[in-house]
C-alpha cells in the first residue's frame, strides 16, 4: 500500500494538530486558578510540616513554569490558520513547558521526601499522584505532551 503524504492529508492533520492545541491552551487557560489553588494548598501544608524557605524556592520555580505555560496558551488560542512549520513550533514549544513544568514539580516533591527522611513518603508520593490525575483528566488534548508529563512522573515515582 501507498504511504505516501498528499498535500491534503498533510492540511488535515494540520488542521486536527491546530484544534488540539487550541483546546490544550484553551484548557490551560479556564483551570490556571484550579491548578494555582492546588499548588498553593500543598505548598502551605509543605511550609508547615517541611522547611519554608526551600518549599517557597520550589513554589517560586513552579510559578515561573506556570507563567510560561499561560504566555504559550494564550499565544496558542490566538493562533488560527497556521502554517506546517508554526504548529510544529508550537507543539515544540508545548512539549518544552510540559518538561519544565514536570521537572519543577518532581524536583519538589523529590525534595520533600528528601526532607522526609527515611519512612513512607506518603505526602509527597501523594502529590505526585494527583499532578498525574491532573494532567491525564485535563491535559489529554496533546497526547505527546500528556506521554513526557506521565513518564517524568513516573520515573520521579520509582
Amino acid at each position: 500500500m501507498d504511504q505516501t503524504v498528499t498535500p491534503t492529508s498533510e492540511w488535515s492533520r494540520l488542521d486536527r494538530l491546530e484544534r488540539q492545541m487550541r483546546d490544550y491552551g484553551a484548557g490551560s487557560l479556564r483551570l490556571i486558578w484550579q491548578r494555582q489553588a492546588i499548588f498553593f494548598g500543598a505548598i502551605l501544608l509543605t511550609a508547615f510540616y517541611f522547611d519554608p524557605g526551600v518549599t517557597f524556592i520550589c513554589y517560586s520555580v513552579i510559578l515561573v513554569t506556570e507563567f510560561a505555560d499561560l504566555t504559550l496558551a494564550r499565544k496558542i488560542t490566538r493562533w488560527h490558520n497556521g502554517t506546517p512549520a508554526e504548529a510544529r513550533r508550537f507543539l515544540a514549544l508545548i512539549l518544552c513547558t510540559t518538561i519544565f513544568s514536570a521537572i519543577a514539580i518532581c524536583a519538589w516533591v523529590v525534595i520533600v521526601a528528601q526532607q522526609q527522611g527515611v519512612g513512607g513518603h506518603f505526602m509527597p508520593l501523594f502529590f505526585l499522584f494527583a499532578a498525574a490525575l491532573f494532567a491525564a483528566m485535563n491535559n489529554h488534548q496533546v497526547l505527546p505532551a500528556l506521554i513526557v508529563r506521565l513518564a517524568i512522573y513516573g520515573l520521579t515515582f520509582f
